[in-house]
């Protein structure tokens, strides 16, 4: 089993650097110790990050773990959906759970959901500065392109879909936070 993931830390600077370290360190011990487990998909990283964190820092998470089976289990702290291309019905579904950023409170319960997914089908996990982009009208440029960018260019490798949802955004505004996209595509 493996686990892909994206997370966003509050902050910006040497404080966030070090959280995001952490966060990578507390997600390569929870495999070490529960390599194969579906369930408690976040609550060890948690317990880890809570006691060392500040008040005001935290993460935001998305991640999918992978099998062999055509379905992925996944998890959603208080980070954008999952993006889900379905090639057969060449439509895109927005994963998520409602759950708390990790590092935030101890003993949280994190709830985990099933994509199921089919040749073809292509997962991706945005940060919020893909997103969260305004033009000089002040409108944001949202989840469309990324919608437009998985359903048009499905067929084509992913680092040119990868280029144009970057593209976009690019061309929309001013970037001010980190963009971070991460792609995965079943066969």
């Amino acid at each position: 089993m493996a686990c892909a993931y994206v997370a966003d830390v509050a902050g910006h600077g040497v404080a966030a650097g070090v959280l995001m370290s952490m966060v990578k360190a507390a997600m390569r011990m929870r495999f070490r110790v529960k390599p194969h487990s579906r369930t408690e998909l976040l609550e060890p990283m948690n317990e880890v990050l809570y006691p060392l964190t500040e008040d005001n820092s935290y993460a935001t998470i998305a991640c999918v773990l992978i099998s062999s089976e055509p379905r992925l289990t996944f998890c959603v702290a208080a980070h954008p959906p999952i993006f889900h291309f379905r090639r057969r019905l060449n439509a895109v579904e927005h994963r998520s759970i409602e759950n708390f950023p990790i590092g935030m409170f101890t003993g949280e319960k994190f709830d985990t959901g099933e994509i199921c997914v089919e040749p073809g089908d292509i997962v991706a996990i945005i940060t919020d500065g893909v997103t969260e982009i305004f033009d000089s009208h002040g409108e944001e440029l949202g989840y469309r392109h990324v919608e437009h960018a998985l359903t048009e260019f499905a067929s084509r490798p992913l680092c040119e879909i990868v280029d144009q949802i970057v593209g976009r955004a690019t061309e929309f505004g001013t970037v001010t936070d980190d963009r971070t996209l991460l792609l995965l595509r079943y066969c």
